[in-house]
């Protein structure tokens, strides 16, 4: 290309921007959203990666640090006393289900459980009328001639215990159970920092108390028929 060729170019130059100014300005606005495109996909990326790596450390740690975790049942049945009571057998599974060994503890309250007789108004708004507290009670000692209740619970990981109370109730109706303990030392601790609230194991249960229906039993009356010719 010779140097007048070249200076001709560059005079023509500006004519030619500006008859395909338009085109230019979309092309423009095209490369740049595609690089702001790109941009954001590889942002994004590296955050999501981030997230990831975090999500797994922490995992990580909670493995190595052990997690405290538990599943509570209460399976309540009652049946009727010949005096017209009631009597109430509320058994309570408890599994760790956690990675560390945990200490279930209701020496403060010498029992765990509490069944609360209910009555209910307006729908919604509830009321306690009695409180009853049956204890679990420990295997009879003939050496020390007096009986003794379990105040705690110790769990290994994957252990799984049955605890089993039993209470007489005066009435039939709703009656609400509560099985509700603290925490070890070392776990309320960590709870605290975490939420500032106190550890402690909860769970509850509903029943509704009445007299076994007795089975009904139908009459049949046999009909003779007569037939005449």
């Amino acid at each position: 290309m010779s140097l007048s060729s070249i200076l001709s170019f560059i005079k023509q130059s500006p004519r030619w921007i500006l008859r395909n100014s338009e085109k230019i300005h979309y092309l423009m606005l095209s490369i740049a959203l595609l690089c702001g495109g790109i941009w954001t996909f590889y942002t994004f990326d590296i955050l999501n990666q981030r997230d990831k790596a975090t999500a797994e450390l922490k995992e990580i740690q909670d493995r190595i640090k052990g997690t405290n975790a538990s599943n509570i049942q209460i399976s309540p049945a009652s049946f009727e006393l010949v005096d017209g009571k009631f009597g109430l057998i509320v058994n309570v599974n408890i599994q760790n289900t956690g990675t560390r060994d945990v200490l279930i503890d209701w020496s403060s309250e010498d029992t765990p459980l509490s069944v609360f007789k209910v009555r209910m108004e307006k729908g919604d708004q509830m009321y306690f009328e009695r409180l009853f507290h049956p204890k679990i009670y420990a295997p009879f000692d003939p050496k020390k001639k007096k009986k003794e209740h379990y105040k705690s619970l110790y769990l290994l990981v994957g252990a799984k215990k049955e605890l089993s109370f039993y209470v007489e109730l005066p009435v039939q109706g709703m009656y609400y159970i509560t099985f509700n303990a603290k925490t070890d030392d070392k776990l309320a601790q960590e709870v605290k920092q975490k939420s500032g609230r106190t550890g402690e194991w909860f769970s509850s249960k509903y029943i509704n108390v009445e007299p076994e229906k007795k089975p009904v039993f139908e009459n049949y009356i046999k009909a003779t028929h007569t037939f005449s010719k």
